[in-house]
């Protein structure tokens, strides 16, 4: 019997596993940056939420502004 390779099986078995790969990858620095613009007071919330409501740079605003970089 003779096997046919299907154009979208293959594509699949190849690209499916790098895009896993690329997304465990990227996924650290993502939930960083969401986290940074997540507001303090969401962030210890007993509701999950995976991007916030009202996204704010609080955050880097207090990381410029209280930190002396200079010294």
């Amino acid at each position: 019997m003779k096997r046919t390779h299907h154009p979208l099986r293959m594509a699949l078995g190849t690209y499916l596993p790098i895009l896993l790969i690329v997304l465990f990858a990227i996924g650290p620095y993502l939930w960083t940056f969401i986290s940074s613009i997540t507001p303090e007071t969401d962030l210890y919330r007993a509701e999950f939420r995976f991007f916030p409501e009202h996204p704010t740079g609080e955050n880097y605003t207090r990381l410029f502004t209280k930190l002396d970089f200079t010294s």
